[in-house]
């Protein structure tokens, strides 16, 4: 969906795994090596960011904070006047492989209704004739719309800067036919 802002993992059977603050790289089942080293991805500059920096009240430069309910806060009250709504979408449930056209209607306010750190912030969406809530991060939109940048910033926010890198899919669905 997003995937020239996705962390991706190496690639021709390299593996990497994580145990604390030591990579071991294997190639299928002989090790090659292990060491100690920084994320590279934190040190490649990344398209979007800025954006989601200013976005944030951050510095240039400045690294990427974690999510959580203040930033999401934060990242509300950006999106609440700059997103055009309504705004034709999709809806993509992973488990059974459908896409649901969806009309995104508003934004679900973080302070009355508060979203967790790993689903995020969630939007109003009208499917046929039934009104719901879903993750705005597995809302989906053309790469012409106005809200493609926006709302691919904020995946990219969210889907890299959460507590967990668990899927962010929540574990039930509002859109249910």
């Amino acid at each position: 969906m997003y995937a020239t802002m996705e962390k991706k993992p190496p690639k021709v059977g390299i593996a990497l795994r994580f145990s604390n603050t030591h990579h071991r790289l294997s190639n299928c089942a002989d090790d090659i090596s292990v060491a100690d080293f920084q994320d590279p991805f934190d040190q490649l500059p990344t398209p979007g960011t800025d954006r989601i920096r200013a976005i944030l009240g951050l510095r240039k430069g400045a690294s990427l904070p974690k999510v959580n309910a203040e930033r999401m806060l934060r990242y509300y009250r950006y999106l609440l006047p700059h997103l055009t709504l309504p705004c034709e979408a999709r809806f993509s449930s992973d488990a059974a492989g459908v896409v649901y056209p969806v009309a995104v209607t508003g934004l679900v306010d973080p302070e009355t209704t508060p979203s967790d750190k790993r689903t995020g912030l969630c939007c109003i969406v009208s499917y046929r004739n039934d009104v719901g809530f879903l993750p705005l991060v597995d809302i989906e939109v053309d790469a012409d719309s106005p809200n493609f940048q926006l709302l691919e910033d904020y995946w990219f926010w969210l889907w890299n800067w959460r507590e967990s890198h668990c899927p962010a899919r929540s574990p039930h669905r509002v859109l249910s036919r």
